[in-house]
C-alpha cells in the first residue's frame, strides 16, 4: 500500500488529507481514482476526488 498526501483546493479554503491505497488511476470524467485490491486482486475504490482541484503533494510508498 501507499500513502497519498493530497491538498485540495476549494472555494475559500485548502483542504489536506491523506488516502492509503495501492494505487491511483484518473478518468475522462475528471477524477483521481484511489484503489485497493481485494482477495481476489480485483480493484476496489478507496476514495475520488477531482483532479482540477486536487494536488498529490507527496506519496509514500509501500507502507504496510
Amino acid at each position: 500500500m501507499n500513502i497519498y498526501y493530497l491538498r485540495v483546493l476549494g472555494s475559500s479554503i485548502i483542504y489536506e488529507t491523506q488516502v492509503k491505497a495501492k494505487g491511483v488511476a484518473w478518468s475522462d470524467s475528471g477524477l483521481y481514482e484511489f484503489w485497493a485490491s481485494d482477495e481476489n486482486d480485483l480493484r476496489q475504490a478507496v476514495a475520488y476526488y477531482p483532479i482540477e482541484r486536487t494536488v498529490i503533494e507527496s506519496i509514500d510508498y509501500d507502507v504496510a
